[in-house]
């Protein structure tokens, strides 16, 4: 329900909180998607990289590419060949 003050309308506060933590789900829910394709695209094209081919090296640096992707300049480059193909 709402209700008017001075003419303007004022949901209550039920209602605010519900629209709130619906945003909340919706932004919560789009990081883990663009994380999850981050680390399925990585996953896909690591061939394509310079890094060593060995299984824990592909998991840690999959997990981590939002991480590296900032940090570290070569990263960034083998990033993007292994998003490229």
């Amino acid at each position: 329900m709402y209700h008017k003050v001075l003419g303007l309308v004022h949901l209550e506060e039920s209602q605010l909180l519900k629209g709130l933590i619906g945003m909340e789900f919706l932004i919560t829910f789009g990081l883990v998607v663009v994380y999850g394709g981050g680390i399925w695209k990585f996953w896909s094209g690591f061939h394509r990289t310079n890094f060593n081919r060995s299984l824990s090296n592909r998991l840690s640096l999959s997990l981590l590419w939002p991480v590296l992707l900032i940090a570290n300049k070569s990263y960034r480059r083998n990033f993007n060949k292994a998003l490229k193909g």
